[in-house]
């Protein structure tokens, strides 16, 4: 797996033996989580790219947000594979799923992973891994 360890707003990252400072996040969540989560990035100095629905359009994580992106899909949040897409199209080092539906789901996780960019865990909640 990419990710050996992580502690998201420490910034730093182990993987494998080599360790990155995470410079860019996407977000790929809404509402509260979402705000919460680009406060504290910008409080580390971090780039935040958020997505949204169009009923989401005029939502505070979009206008927070250093680069807000729209989902125009008809699965919105839960399109896996073009959350992926908006990854590379905006060279994110990591994702932070929130919290509820993506974080409890393995294969956004491994999609996630397998795209190149550090899934950020959630202590909160079970890991997607199964582990």
């Amino acid at each position: 797996a990419v990710l050996a360890s992580l502690v998201l707003f420490g910034l730093w990252v182990k993987k494998a033996a080599q360790v990155k400072r995470i410079k860019r996040v996407l977000i790929a969540c809404n509402g509260e989580i979402a705000v919460r989560i680009i406060r504290t990035c910008k409080k580390r100095k971090i780039v935040t790219v958020c997505i949204y629905t169009k009923e989401d359009s005029s939502s505070l994580h979009v206008r927070l947000s250093d680069v807000a992106v729209l989902l125009n899909t008809e699965k919105g949040y839960l399109d896996t594979e073009k959350i992926v897409e908006i990854c590379k199209n905006h060279k994110v080092d990591a994702v932070h799923p929130g919290y509820g539906c993506l974080s409890d789901n393995p294969e956004f996780c491994k999609a996630v992973e397998a795209g190149g960019f550090i899934y950020c865990l959630l202590y909160t909640s079970p890991s997607p891994r199964g582990s």
